[in-house]
């Protein structure tokens, strides 16, 4: 069963301890893959867990055959309707070179492959080893004869997004083509007992475009072209001569293992090409976070631009991709994620290797994702949040899978968590809208670097319910409110001092951590080390400021040697700075260092004794002197009778007599011998 993560981790205690010698409940590391399957312990544990929040023994972090298993939605598309007969191959590489052995490889059999595009199949298993973590490039292709290698003429291609790789589900699209444009395809026979082939690509003239060395398959595709530096593709020539030479070959001595030609042509003006013509409607509403426009692309284009922009002009989102694969209708869809009202314009270019082509006209959206009863829908609720990083601007995100993989479909920053240095919990209210029916998942970080993901150091929480492992949707349609969601700092270099903490004072994990000072690093070098500066005071102090105050004292002595508050100039509050208290040798941690009644920082202005309460010796206390406006430093200035008090009356009670008086303002108690005559 699931419960506390001591090393903030991101890992229960309890599956740590299962693991004795792999992982420690007290010493952080969930990042780190001790197994070596490509997998981190944290995501293998949040694999395990179930929805009842108890965790399983698979998969493990100490089994390098034990090891998540994403689900992989591929949809393929092609300008082509009808499918032809053969199986779908898929390969994973770590990658973007795509040499050696792929990571993973799912062949969807022929019988299972439907009969026109486009289409998805969801594949929950691999053919042949297993997906690793984190960045991921994939190609498909139409396995015709069914051998399991690409040859010439099968439609072939890459994923059109980019994949890093989750452990709960992929989204992947492939657009299948017969060739590039601005490429050149070309395959070669494979020879026995050879670690590879050294791979070259020439034009006509002599000029080396490529020279790669190439393992585990027999053939060039665009990947090729790209990790060589022409995404673009290559310049426009009559042909390109290319050679394949095995590695046991002397390169342009031997006669080559393979050799052809291909040609790379384009028909526009200037070998650029035209202007692209928008087909999503100009002005359209845009209701949700995400969708998708539409163009038509010269064909010439070997990658396309598209960029959104706000009304005034202000760019809000760029990319640079291949052109995606037609679809049946001729059109070209590129996806925008869009999470704020507002009016904006969008516009694409084609590209090749001679240059950019004309922008297309410049296309209105009217992005309004208000809630309705009938969508689009919102959910909201509190971001909480008890680290001491200031102020942090706080990324919410709602998305469709557990693992929070692919694109959100709602995104909100919501600036300036309201914390102390003490660490009070904070709150901040969010909203989420512009959700299409369906389930979602929420998150909440700290994008500590701007970077807009998930870093491994950065402070992050989901919401949960059963456990706080444990991500659970919230489901709409009816919009959703109050959603929780608790943020929580990491440590992953183990060195107990949070790493929101140390990015926030440092900008990086390597400046402060363990070392010689009660080990640990004292980085400003007060004598306070970098834990205790975080951990031991009330208030935290300034792990880059001698004395954070600035009231004399370096934040060292203040707390180990005198207890006060590294923090605050006067600790004390009696108006007098805690560096001068202790030169003048009274406590920086009493307002009246001797209890006379006489604060400190009044005694300093009327230069006082600290610690006599009868600074001039004549018999009346410093505090009865000031009440009665006599000068508490001289023996001669004494208080007259009138100053002291006032007879108000005398009564006979018995064989006595009762005295009546008023003290003067300031005096509690007044000793006095009086003399009555009747």
């Amino acid at each position: 069963v699931l419960g506390l993560d001591s090393d903030l981790d991101g890992v229960a205690d309890s599956f740590e301890g299962r693991h004795p010698g792999i992982m420690d409940p007290l010493a952080g590391g969930s990042h780190l893959d001790p197994d070596n399957d490509g997998w981190s312990s944290e995501s293998e544990f949040l694999a395990s867990v179930l929805a009842d929040g108890v965790f399983t023994n698979t998969p493990s972090p100490a089994d390098a055959s034990s090891y998540p298993v994403p689900t992989i939605v591929s949809t393929f598309k092609s300008s082509t309707p009808t499918n032809a007969a053969g199986q779908m191959v898929i390969h994973a590489y770590p990658t973007s070179t795509m040499d050696g052995a792929p990571d993973a490889t799912i062949v969807i059999p022929a019988a299972s492959v439907p009969a026109n595009y486009p289409f998805t199949v969801q594949s929950t298993s691999f053919t042949s080893g297993h997906l690793k973590e984190g960045p991921a490039w994939f190609f498909a292709f139409k396995d015709f004869n069914n051998d399991g290698a690409w040859n010439v003429g099968e439609p072939f291609g890459l994923a059109e997004n980019p994949v890093n790789a989750t452990w709960n589900t992929e989204n992947l699209t492939f657009g299948l083509t017969v060739g590039k444009q601005g490429f050149g395809r070309f395959e070669w026979a494979a020879a026995a007992g050879v670690d590879g082939y050294r791979v070259y690509v020439r034009r006509t003239d002599g000029a080396q475009i490529i020279e790669r060395f190439v393992t585990g398959r027999t053939y060039v595709q665009e990947g090729d072209y790209i990790a060589a530096g022409f995404a673009d593709g290559l310049s426009e020539n009559a042909s390109y001569q290319w050679f394949v030479y095995r590695s046991d070959q002397t390169p342009f001595v031997s006669p080559p293992h393979a050799q052809g030609v291909f040609t790379v042509t384009y028909s526009s003006a200037g070998n650029v090409p035209a202007a692209p013509t928008p087909v999503t409607p100009d002005g359209v509403p845009w209701r949700y976070g995400l969708g998708q426009v539409a163009f038509r692309m010269d064909t010439n284009a070997v990658r396309y631009d598209i960029e959104v922009a706000t009304n005034g002009g202000a760019v809000v989102y760029q990319r640079t991709s291949l052109v995606p694969a037609l679809d049946l209708d001729g059109a070209m869809r590129a996806d925008l994620a869009l999470y704020s009202d507002g009016l904006y314009t969008w516009r694409v270019r084609g590209r090749t290797a001679h240059g950019l082509g004309a922008w297309s006209a410049s296309q209105l959206l009217s992005v309004n994702l208000s809630p309705t009863p009938s969508g689009p829908y919102s959910i909201s609720g509190e971001v909480f949040y008890q680290g001491k990083v200031l102020n942090p601007a706080v990324v919410v995100e709602a998305r469709s899978v557990r693992d929070f993989g692919g694109t959100a479909a709602a995104r909100r920053i919501v600036q300036k968590i309201s914390v102390t240095n003490e660490g009070v919990a904070g709150r901040v209210e969010f909203t989420l809208r512009g959700l299409l029916p369906g389930a979602y998942y929420l998150r909440a970080y700290l994008d500590q670097n701007g970077n807009g993901v998930v870093d491994p150091f950065e402070s992050r929480g989901m919401m949960t319910s059963v456990s706080q492992f444990r991500a659970e949707a919230g489901s709409v349609p009816a919009s959703l409110s109050g959603r929780m969601v608790v943020i929580r700092d990491r440590d992953t270099d183990n060195d107990r001092i949070p790493d929101a903490f140390e990015y926030f004072k440092i900008g990086n994990l390597t400046t402060m951590g363990l070392g010689s000072v009660r080990g640990w690093t004292d980085t400003d070098g007060d004598g306070l080390n970098d834990f205790e500066e975080y951990h031991e005071s009330a208030v935290d102090s300034d792990p880059l400021v001698a004395d954070t105050d600035g009231d004399g004292i370096p934040d060292g002595r203040e707390v180990i040697s005198y207890g006060t508050n590294p923090r605050v100039v006067d600790t004390d509050g009696d108006g007098l700075l805690d560096g001068s208290e202790i030169a003048l040798g009274a406590s920086p941690l009493k307002r009246d260092t001797n209890d006379d009644g006489v604060s400190d920082g009044i005694k300093h202005v009327r230069g006082l004794d600290f610690l006599r309460a009868d600074t001039d010796g004549d018999g009346f206390t410093d505090l009865l002197e000031i009440a009665a406006g006599t000068d508490p430093k001289l023996a001669s200035s004494i208080p007259a009778c009138g100053q002291l008090f006032e007879i108000g009356g005398l009564d006979f009670e018995g064989q006595g007599v009762r005295t009546r008086f008023r003290l003067a303002p300031g005096i509690g108690r007044l000793a006095a011998h009086i003399e009555v005559w009747v």
